[in-house]
């Protein structure tokens, strides 16, 4: 290069070369983010989410030595990575690392002041404490989980006019959710009932797309979360109703959603004692989940177990799901 045109400028190549390398670089970690977000919908092999872990410890250095104007959207990248990893945290029910990704979450959308971001991370982290809840066995601290799940949907309630239709629907169906879980009162369950509504509207208006929070919103997560909140109600015919209607809309390829409605399903049978259906439904929420790799559903499936079999220990069915999943 030099013997040919000894004017070349090896700086400005130089420059060039690197622009090149970290926008490779950035289009690289968005394809990730991509297929972890379809692992967490439908499973697959374990690794994808290491690869997730291991492309988001990557990304804290180089966050963290860019130049100020380069920033902001690596920034916004790390903070998807968080979201993405507490999911997976989650779902191998990692209680320490997903509530520290949950909040370096927080602190990232918090500096770029992205209201999306401070929006969906809070989201996040209702969702995390609401499953955490579940596998918690003390009831003090079932009722601890509660009110940190209430603090963060109030949170995220002072942004949820500002956020996006897909996002914005959610966080009216998990503060429909949070609120059922203790709706003694009429008026806390009207409240529910209204923030299903909102989310209703946004349902039949808007189409069912994926974002860049890793939600959707369609007709069977309203319905889903309408039957949760009503067997939290004792409204037992409405909540196999909005089942029936939640299981018509289901698509096929989301796996994980099939997991919720069967343990929705199982919920509903326990608590109408029909210990044949809550044990059916029960295996078949294990099946998948062991599919899926998801040691959080398939924890839930054990502690159904375990209620049915106090009501009836020696009962065929319940039986037959404790021999499913190595428990009898």
């Amino acid at each position: 290069m030099v013997y040919d045109d000894s004017s070349t400028d090896y700086k400005n190549i130089f420059a060039d070369l690197t622009q090149l390398l970290e926008d490779d670089t950035y289009t690289l970690y968005q394809h990730i983010l991509s297929m972890g977000r379809g692992y967490l919908f439908n499973g697959g092999p374990s690794y994808i989410a290491g690869i997730v872990d291991e492309t988001l410890n990557k990304l804290i250095p180089i966050t963290r030595n860019l130049p100020e104007v380069e920033r902001e959207c690596w920034l916004e990248l790390l903070c998807r990575y968080y979201q993405l990893s507490t999911s997976f945290a989650l779902r191998r029910l990692d209680k320490k690392q997903t509530l520290l990704y949950a909040k370096r979450s927080i602190e990232v959308a918090n500096e770029l002041e992205n209201v999306q971001l401070i929006a969906s991370t809070y989201y996040r982290r209702v969702r995390v404490h609401l499953d955490l809840r579940k596998a918690e066995t003390s009831e003090d601290e079932k009722q601890r989980r509660l009110e940190r799940a209430k603090l963060d949907t109030q949170a995220v309630l002072r942004y949820v006019d500002d956020a996006c239709p897909t996002l914005k629907g959610n966080i009216y169906l998990i503060a429909a959710e949070v609120y059922s879980l203790d709706a003694s009162e009429q008026s806390t369950r009207k409240q529910c009932e209204k923030w299903q509504d909102q989310a209703a509207t946004i349902v039949y208006r808007n189409v069912d797309e994926e974002d860049d929070t890793f939600l959707r919103l369609n007709a069977t997560a309203l319905h889903h979360e309408k039957a949760k909140t009503l067997i939290q109600f004792g409204r037992y015919n409405e909540a196999q109703s909005e089942l029936m209607t939640a299981r018509k809309t289901l698509q096929a390829d989301l796996l994980t959603w099939h997991v919720n409605l069967y343990l929705t399903e199982a919920n509903l049978y326990k608590a109408q004692k029909d210990l044949q259906g809550s044990a059916a439904a029960g295996i078949e929420a294990y099946k998948i989940a062991k599919v899926v790799q998801s040691p959080k559903d398939e924890l839930e499936v054990k502690k159904l177990f375990t209620d049915l079999k106090s009501l009836d220990a020696s009962n065929p069915y319940v039986c037959n799901l404790g021999t499913t999943i190595g428990m009898y």
